[in-house]
């Protein structure tokens, strides 16, 4: 996909979402993670007062992706979360790397 909107005439000066299209709140992400990753954390929602204009669900349309680099999400979001986890479980050492970046 970003080869396919590096050279495509139609993609030139174009902004894409890279996204699934299903709105996600950010508590929902959290729960995912703490679940995938067994962790016993308990995340504190609502500790601090919510900022005014706050975020609460983001979604994006890929659309326009679809449309001109014939891209879709092939991953649904809890997969590529718990794909993301798993490599950073399996490349320790690229992690300490990363973290010290």
């Amino acid at each position: 996909m970003l080869l396919e909107a590096a050279i495509l005439p139609a993609a030139i000066g174009e902004t894409f979402n890279v996204c699934t299209g299903v709105g996600t709140s950010v508590r929902r992400v959290v729960e995912l993670i703490l679940e995938l990753t067994e962790s016993k954390s308990q995340p504190l929602f609502g500790a601090r007062p919510a900022r005014r204009n706050e975020l609460w669900l983001s979604s994006g349309s890929a659309r326009k992706a679809e449309q001109i680099l014939g891209w879709k999400a092939p991953t649904a979001l809890q997969d590529g979360l718990r794909l993301t986890i798993d490599w950073f479980r399996t490349h320790p050492l690229e992690c300490k790397t990363l973290a010290k970046a």
